[in-house]
């Protein structure tokens, strides 16, 4: 799981599909953000970043997006419905055990949801670093996209310093 750093100004991508390296038709709009979010209150400042893909791989993306919100919806309505019913049945234990799951799976759709699917479905995950500027850390599920994104952007920071054989520096 390669990560890097990198100025959003600065920022290329390498003219494939960052999935299956098929060739470019369409873009997704992969979403960097920063803020907080306290769960009834939040505040988010987003970040466009114009990702190259193919198009059965955006055709997935928004299939899968889909597919998993409203299966976390339904799971939610359903299992709340179970939970009372388990609760009225006087099995106290499976209630809780199922209101947890619940309580679980919809705050982890809420909280990261998006960055899941982003990372299963293109390979890539962006994060807009808090601080002065547009620092983005990207992380990548293939090394082969990895080592081709490295190739159009020099400008790269790494966590752990600089890979061998790159001219880049450290961030602080």
């Amino acid at each position: 799981m390669p990560t890097a750093y990198v100025d959003a100004s600065d920022l290329r991508f390498p003219q494939r599909c960052s999935s299956c390296d098929g060739p470019v038709e369409a873009i997704h709009n992969l979403q960097a953000c920063r803020g907080i979010d306290l769960l009834v209150v939040s505040y988010f400042e987003f970040l466009d970043l114009p990702l190259p893909v193919c198009r059965r791989c955006k055709r997935r993306r928004r299939f899968v997006g889909l597919a998993t919100y409203t299966g976390g919806v339904l799971f939610v309505l359903v299992g709340g419905f179970v939970a009372m019913e388990l609760l009225m049945n006087e099995l106290k234990l499976a209630s809780a055990v199922l209101g947890a799951t619940i309580l679980i799976v919809a705050l982890g759709l809420r909280i990261r949801g998006d960055a899941l699917i982003e990372w299963t479905t293109l390979g890539i995950t962006a994060d807009w670093l808090k601080g002065p500027g547009t620092r983005l850390r990207l992380t990548f599920r293939r090394d082969q996209y990895f080592v081709s994104w490295l190739g159009v952007n020099p400008g790269v920071a790494f966590p752990s310093g600089p890979m061998p054989g790159q001219g880049v520096s450290n961030l602080p």
